[in-house]
């Protein structure tokens, strides 16, 4: 089984993605050989081809075990990556309170070191349910792209999550849908897509019951458990719901939603022992190499021209609208980006050509070290008060 859990998180980190396994138990857990998850993170256990050595660039802990781990990211310098998710998707003033709370908490144990991060918006203070500004770090949520300059002028990170802010990640979405989020993120300031599941294969959310949950990590047999993604790729089917009263979700309201929380495919039906990549990651992988380029020419004073390659293939960010995809825009989006994944890839080669007549030596010399790419995680005091 090991070889197999070692599978998805190697994929993973070549084409730049980072696998989540939340701290919520204790350093010794962590630790444990056959977790390996120490290993990710130091980056041991990777050997290639993308960032041999090369560990997680987040630490993801949970508010019950952040002083159990506040020893080992001393030992390691993890503060700059480290961070704890306060709770999940807050609603009313009970859920802001408990925001509060944690935050305040974790900033009085860990002398204000560690980062801490909700899943919501930026944005002014709600009269009724109050503002998370003192006590949150990290937004995580579709922050809109106007206010996103005063954040983090304020010393706010701002992260993108689930739908982003470009393409939507389903499998009905044209393939440089996947690719938009990091453009996305140059072009505001959003340092990281934060996608709630990569390997979403059983919709307990939606068709399974709390005792049907508990029963499938108790059952022996869990393929019967599993959606039918190789023949059907809807994953998320709120019609399948059963609700208190023991009646179906109304399926005028119900998210139905092909390939969500899907960035892998299970290998076992097609023969192999392991993960296998969905075009989706691909796309991701290439987000993330143009961002390098795109982060190179910045960082070289040519920001004209990443800015200008960006705006021509995502358009004007805009609210309310449906997107070129199809994808209905829940927030500030850049809802007309290129559908056609050719002229993505002309766009980079453009950059390139720039990047090479600046020449390697001249960017070694620039960009020191050269190859330290932004964190997600950490202060924009880190990197000089920039945005990333």
């Amino acid at each position: 089984m090991m070889a197999i859990w070692d599978s998805f998180f190697q994929m993973a980190h070549n084409h730049r993605v980072a696998l989540q396994e939340d701290f919520s138990i204790d350093v010794d857990y962590i630790k444990l050989p056959t977790r390996r998850f120490y290993d990710y993170l130091t980056g041991t256990a990777f050997k290639g081809p993308f960032g041999a050595g090369i560990g997680q660039e987040v630490v993801d802990i949970r508010p019950c075990a952040y002083k159990r781990f506040l020893g080992l990211t001393q030992q390691e310098n993890w503060y700059n990556r480290a961070f704890v998710y306060t709770k999940d998707e807050p609603h009313g003033k009970d859920a802001y309170d408990a925001v509060r709370r944690i935050g305040a908490e974790v900033k009085e144990g860990s002398g204000g070191k560690l980062m801490r991060m909700v899943t919501k918006q930026y944005a002014a203070a709600t009269p009724e349910l109050g503002t998370l500004e003192n006590d949150i770090d990290i937004f995580c949520g579709p922050t809109p792209v106007s206010l996103i300059p005063e954040a983090v002028k304020k010393g706010k990170i701002i992260w993108t999550y689930n739908g982003g802010m470009a393409g939507g990640p389903y499998v009905d979405a044209p393939a440089a849908a996947c690719r938009t989020h990091a453009w996305a993120g140059f072009i505001t300031g959003s340092r990281l897509w934060y996608f709630w599941r990569g390997m979403y294969w059983v919709d307990k959310y939606s068709a399974l019951s709390q005792d049907a949950t508990k029963a499938l990590y108790k059952d022996k047999d869990t393929s019967k458990y599993l959606t039918d993604l190789w023949n059907d790729p809807l994953t998320f089917d709120e019609s399948k719901k059963v609700m208190k009263n023991g009646k179906l979700y109304p399926a005028k309201n119900a998210l139905r939603i092909n390939g969500d929380g899907v960035l892998f495919y299970p290998g076992k039906d097609v023969g192999i022992d392991g993960a296998i990549a969905t075009v989706r990651l691909k796309n991701c992988r290439q987000g993330a190499g143009d961002f390098e380029y795109l982060y190179l020419l910045e960082k070289m004073g040519r920001n004209d021209a990443a800015e200008a390659e960006a705006r021509n293939l995502l358009g004007p960010a805009g609210a309310g609208a449906k997107s070129a995809d199809g994808q209905q825009s829940g927030g500030d989006r850049f809802n007309n980006y290129e559908l056609d994944g050719a002229k993505w890839d002309a766009a980079r080669i453009r950059l390139g050509i720039i990047l090479d007549s600046l020449g390697e030596s001249a960017i070694r010399a620039k960009v020191s070290p050269w190859n330290e790419f932004p964190n997600p995680t950490g202060a924009p005091g880190y990197l000089g008060g920039k945005r990333y």
